[in-house]
Parts: structure tokens; sequence; C-alpha cells
């Protein structure tokens, strides 16, 4: 199995899908390609150049402590 392959399942268990669903997917090589040029195309939108990265109104958000980070997502929310 590729790195590319590993990661895109690494990613559907992170997002709770099972081994047997991502297996049918993954072996739609079209479906996998599209999920690739979809992920590159988003992180370079996003200007994502490392994880994690937080993205709050299209601004990326850096690297700040917990009460930082909920002050923002409430000024955000408000």
């Amino acid at each position: 199995m590729c790195i590319r392959d590993r990661n895109l399942y690494k990613i559907g268990r992170i997002a709770g899908l099972q081994q047997k669903d991502m297996e049918t997917c993954l072996q739609n090589k079209d479906v996998a390609t599209a999920m690739v040029a979809r992920f590159q195309e988003t992180t370079k939108a996003d200007n994502i150049s490392s994880t994690p990265t937080l993205v709050l109104n299209g601004k990326n958000i850096g690297n700040m402590s917990y009460t930082e980070l909920a002050a923002l997502i409430d000024e955000a929310m408000s």
C-alpha cells in the first residue's frame, strides 16, 4: 500500500469510517484521485502548510493557549 493510501485510511479512521467502507471507496481509483485532488486544492486555498492548522472565518489561527483560542471563537460566534 502506498503512503497516499495509508494516509487516506488514517484520515478515514479518524473520521469514523469503517475499514470495509474505506476499502470499497479507495479501490475506485477515480474516487481516490478526486479525494486527493480536493485535499490538495483546499490545503492550497486555505494556505495550510502544517498540522494542526485551524482556520476561523477564513483566517489561519496560529499556536495559542486554549483561553486565547476560546476567546477568538466566542468573538467569531457573537
